[in-house]
């Protein structure tokens, strides 16, 4: 007999990112430029979708 396991998943989102982007005065191209992130990556952000943390480089907006 066969052992499912049941995953268990939080939903994602990235409100505060945006909340700080609009701080900054930035919208989401200028964030991607300055971040280093790929539009894809900006996309995935941008549906409230996961992305790797490797994806995304460390940095001080």
């Amino acid at each position: 007999m066969h052992e499912y396991k049941k995953e268990c998943t939080i939903p994602i989102s990235y409100n505060n990112l945006w909340k700080l982007t609009i701080d900054k005065n930035l919208n989401k191209t200028q964030l991607r430029d300055k971040c280093g992130i790929t539009s894809s990556t900006l996309a995935r952000l941008s549906k409230n979708k996961d992305v790797s943390l490797e994806n995304i480089p460390y940095t001080t907006m």
